[in-house]
Parts: C-alpha cells; sequence; structure tokens
C-alpha cells in the first residue's frame, strides 16, 4: 500500500493564470516572458496542448532567486512585470 503525499501542493498542477497571481504578473507578461526569457519563469510543461507549471517547482524556483541585500548582488534575479 503506498502512502499518500503529506505536502499538499507536491506535483499540483497550476495554470498561466495562476502563475500570474502568484508573482503579482499579468497572465500576458507570463506568456510573453515564456516566450521571450523562459529563464524569468520556472519551468513549464504541454499537457494536452495546455501549459502548465508544477507549484513546487515554480515555489522552489522563486526561492532559488530570492535577494538579500541589494537587487545587484546577483545576475539572475526574478522581476514582476512594470
Amino acid at each position: 500500500m503506498s502512502s499518500a503525499p503529506t505536502n499538499s501542493n507536491q506535483h499540483r498542477w497550476i495554470d498561466t493564470a495562476e502563475l500570474a497571481e502568484l508573482f503579482s504578473l499579468s497572465p500576458a507578461t507570463v506568456r510573453t516572458k515564456r516566450c521571450r526569457k523562459p529563464d524569468d519563469l520556472p519551468p513549464h510543461y504541454l499537457i494536452g496542448g495546455a501549459v502548465r507549471y508544477r507549484l513546487d517547482e515554480a515555489l522552489q524556483w522563486a526561492e532559488e532567486r530570492r535577494q538579500v541585500g541589494s537587487e545587484s548582488s546577483s545576475s539572475h534575479h526574478f522581476s514582476a512585470g512594470r
């Protein structure tokens, strides 16, 4: 018998609108970045023609880009759409 995951976010799929809301971006900004600057977003998956993100990967991706101190201290940082 397998045990159920204890983390409710494990492998939870979110769509573009949910990712945009998570990072305070517009869905249009997420779509643009996905095409033009894919490193500015967490990895995405095409599932049945629909773009999806794994919530756990999106949160990990954001944590890896967390800035402490000056924003210029790292060449890789998440920038919200303006």
